[in-house]
């Protein structure tokens, strides 16, 4: 049930409720701010406006959404499709064809098709100093990271809002692992920014495998974050991170846990905290 006075968590082993106060502010949480645009897009596709697959105009040589979504498509599109390199350059074209297929300014059509049918309380911030504002604008609250987690660990449904927003299909597109389909997992494992997720690692014997084990489109993949209490084995899960001040995981066994700033704090890290929590759950 969801109840948006209320936030509930994990206490050891019992699910408790509690109130909360100021649970409303916004905090610096731009790490959905991918997950948001590559669901318009998702969006974009069922409604017959665009093409994952489809050219980038104005880029050359052959650039396609889904490279630029997975990372695959360097930073001027040179290696397009030829290995895995994360970067946010190519995210300046996302503004500008949201305008042309749809009319509307990129605000105003992820907050149509996107923020408000998810009952989403934040906005894309057009000044923010991590631009594009389109991979890293995003202003929300806590409550707003868990129900982005939320919709796709239902793959599509908002648990605020009860609107489908993406359909199953376009869900499960977005939570492939892209790198292990379009065969860049050597690069991926070179990544500058896969090396430094290395922070998450608390002690030596905490993470034995990878941290993060692939990408799909717009987030990290992780396996084995958690292990099912059950089958005892290890749970497929999906990982948002910006900077290190918020952070959301949720996997295959619809468990959801976000943690944010109230602002934003140079050098802060919540990355061990964050992943202690996860994998306590």
């Amino acid at each position: 049930l969801y109840y948006p006075s209320v936030q509930w968590e994990f206490n050891g082993l019992v699910l408790s409720q509690r109130s909360v106060s100021g649970s409303g502010s916004l905090s610096v949480v731009r790490c959905v701010s991918k997950i948001l645009t590559v669901m318009l897009f998702l969006k974009f596709e069922e409604l017959g406006l665009v093409g994952m697959d489809d050219q980038v105009i104005g880029v050359e040589p052959h650039v396609s959404w889904r490279q630029i979504f997975t990372n695959t498509a360097g930073i001027d599109g040179s290696t397009a499709g030829d290995k895995f390199l994360y970067s946010n350059s190519m995210w300046v074209y996302v503004e500008s064809f949201v305008t042309h297929v749809s009319g509307k300014t990129f605000k105003e059509a992820i907050d149509s098709y996107i923020l408000h049918p998810m009952g989403l309380d934040g906005h894309f911030n057009e000044g923010t100093e991590y631009p594009p504002f389109t991979a890293r604008g995003f202003v929300g609250t806590n409550e707003d990271l868990m129900v982005i987690g939320g919709t796709l660990a239902a793959l599509g449904v908002s648990p605020k809002s009860r609107v489908q927003i993406i359909s199953e299909d376009s869900t499960r597109t977005m939570l492939k692992d892209w790198t292990s389909i379009q065969k860049v997992k050597a690069s991926f494992l070179s990544d500058k920014t896969v090396e430094s997720m290395k922070r998450f690692q608390h002690e030596e014997s905490e993470f034995k495998d990878s941290i993060v084990d692939g990408y799909g489109m717009g987030l990290w993949c992780v396996k084995g974050w958690r292990t099912n209490s059950i089958s005892g084995q290890p749970v497929d899960g999906w990982l948002a991170m910006g900077s290190s001040e918020a952070l959301l995981y949720f996997d295959t066994d619809a468990v959801v846990v976000s943690m944010a700033a109230q602002q934003r704090v140079k050098g802060l890290e919540l990355t061990t905290a964050f992943a202690k929590v996860v994998r306590s759950i």
